[in-house]
C-alpha cells in the first residue's frame, strides 16, 4: 500500500530464509518474524506476531 519497511536480522541457509520486519500502521508499529523457503520459482513464508499469523505464497513471473 505504498509503504516500505527495512528488513532486519536477515539470514539465509540454502533454500531457507528468515528476517524481522516492523510494519507501521495507523494503529501503531507491529513487529513480525518472517521465515520461509524458496523452491525453484516458488516462495512460501509465514509472518508471525503474537496476535496474528499470515501465510504468504509467491511465484516467479517470467
Amino acid at each position: 500500500m505504498g509503504n516500505t519497511s527495512e528488513i532486519l536480522n536477515g539470514k539465509a541457509n540454502g533454500d531457507e530464509f528468515g528476517f524481522k520486519i516492523n510494519v507501521k500502521t495507523p494503529y501503531g508499529t507491529y513487529k513480525f518474524n518472517v521465515s520461509g523457503t524458496v523452491d525453484n520459482d516458488n516462495i512460501t513464508a509465514k509472518m508471525s506476531h503474537p496476535i496474528a499469523k499470515i501465510n504468504l505464497k509467491g511465484e516467479r513471473i517470467r
